[in-house]
């Protein structure tokens, strides 16, 4: 069985990648860990976990992507509602894994927003759109 992580991490971030922006200016995309001096704002694909639903003839998988998207400033609210959009748009189009991985459902798992207070005061407004893929590995068995 072949872990679908980095093909589905590798999908999103290939769509997401220059097709996200706000305010005229391209949105950055982490891979997990975000530079220090990182401008806001920002996605970041945050974890990933994995369910086996494998049978005698199949193996598949059912995959949860979170990412989030991280904002400051005046119109925190507006923004991150604005690059959430997008986002899903995204996250809910045609997810092409071939050649390893076929048969890909998405739906919403959770979409979650809150306040973070940061180290300089100031604040971060954070929302986690968790995506569930349920994908069935090609030629499995």
């Amino acid at each position: 069985m072949k872990d679908p992580n980095s093909a589905i991490r590798k999908a999103y971030y290939d769509l997401m990648s220059g097709s996200v922006s706000y305010g005229g200016k391209s949105v950055p995309i982490y891979d997990s860990f975000v530079p220090e001096k990182a401008s806001y704002p920002r996605i970041v694909f945050s974890s990933q976990s994995n369910q086996d639903f494998s049978a005698i003839n199949r193996y598949g998988q059912e995959n949860d992507t979170t990412i989030e998207i991280v904002v400051r400033g005046k119109n925190s609210l507006k923004m991150i509602d604005d690059i959430a959009n997008q986002v899903k748009q995204i996250l809910f189009s045609n997810l092409d894994l071939s050649p390893d991985f076929g048969s890909v459902v998405t739906t919403l798992a959770s979409d979650i927003q809150f306040a973070l207070l940061t180290q300089d005061g100031q604040g971060e407004l954070v929302r986690q759109i968790t995506i569930r893929n349920y994908v069935q590995q090609v030629n499995s068995i």
